[in-house]
């Protein structure tokens, strides 16, 4: 996820402030190591120690709205933890302490298609709930997976209902930023 979200920092227009919320589930960060703090105009805030949807609920809406206030962006990314239900993030930025300053667009899943054949992982409600909560789905590591797995699990997004705006299939987590402004 980080990388996807590096990916999409390269298409930052010039002049744009982007922030970026990260949820780091554990104490110490990896993530934020990733980000190059040298650019003004993009600002890093990592909420650790837990899940956004569980441990660090009560904090994440404080947090979020300090960051935005401070930071002024005019783009805001959110990556959080893999492990994360979306539904409390989503009901989060569409309340009604966030909708006057956010205008919540494509929300996106990276899947790797390895995790389909996993039943611990195709039977996890929450790895289920990512997907159709989402509105676009990047089957990534397409170079590293073999061409049916890539098929079946694409097959088994296409059954949600309702349809995702886009599956589309990447590599090394690079996304497109239309996908980003996709409206559903």
């Amino acid at each position: 996820k980080t990388s996807a979200i590096l990916e999409l920092l390269n298409y930052r227009p010039e002049g744009e402030r982007w922030s970026v919320f990260v949820n780091e589930y554990g104490m110490v960060s990896i993530d934020e190591l990733m980000f190059d703090p040298q650019t003004p105009e993009i600002h890093i805030q990592e909420l650790a120690g837990g899940c956004f949807c569980c441990t660090t609920a009560g904090m994440m809406d404080t947090v979020l709205l300090q960051f935005i206030r401070r930071t002024k962006p005019d783009r805001l990314l959110i990556e959080p933890s893999g492990a994360g239900h979306p539904a409390r993030v989503i009901d989060v930025l569409k309340s009604q302490r966030f909708s006057p300053i956010l205008d919540l667009r494509a929300t996106i899943c990276l899947v790797d298609p390895k995790d389909f054949d996993n039943p611990r992982v195709t039977n996890s409600e929450v790895f289920h709930d990512q997907i159709q909560m989402s509105d676009v789905v990047a089957i990534n590591w397409l170079d590293k997976r073999e061409s049916g797995q890539i098929l079946r699990c694409r097959q088994w997004i296409d059954q949600f209902d309702p349809p995702k705006l886009l599956v589309a299939e990447t590599q090394f987590g690079k996304l497109r930023p239309e996908w980003l402004d996709l409206d559903g």
